[in-house]
């Protein structure tokens, strides 16, 4: 059983499709965790809601600073700053690369943490990248 009340959880799983479909672009799972972790200046976008409505319109967000939020207990966290409205778990952020959005899956929309004006997101990380190649297959 999983302790959902730890934030040492990481919180990211995938589903398979009965049958196969085609998009004109996929996600790349990408690691930045080191660049994070040494204090780099990375920036990501996301797509959410406007608020927390089923039928709410969506909206992108840029300029999400990524940062560590190791420091906090939760070792496979990012934290940008506070942007979502509610509703938004598990909405895909996407590195920034030149001032364009890219398709580098680098984290994933967790839980806003209005005392510390943080969103924390679940990183991509590269354990997550192992367990997702090994299990993918299955």
């Amino acid at each position: 059983s999983v302790d959902y009340d730890t934030v040492a959880n990481p919180d990211i799983g995938f589903l398979t499709l009965y049958e196969p479909i085609d998009l004109p672009a996929h996600c790349a799972l990408t690691d930045v965790t080191k660049d994070v972790e040494s204090g780099k200046s990375l920036t990501a976008t996301a797509v959410v809601r406007t608020k927390e409505e089923r039928e709410a319109p969506f909206h992108a967000v840029d300029g999400l600073k990524l940062e560590s939020t190791t420091d906090l207990g939760y070792e496979h966290g990012f934290g940008v700053g506070l942007f979502s409205h509610g509703g938004d778990s598990g909405a895909g952020v996407f590195l920034v690369e030149n001032g364009h959005a890219t398709h580098k899956l680098v984290g994933v929309c967790r839980q806003p943490d209005p005392d510390t004006k943080t969103d924390q997101l679940t990183r991509v990380d590269a354990d997550f990248i192992a367990w997702f190649a090994k299990n993918a297959e299955e």
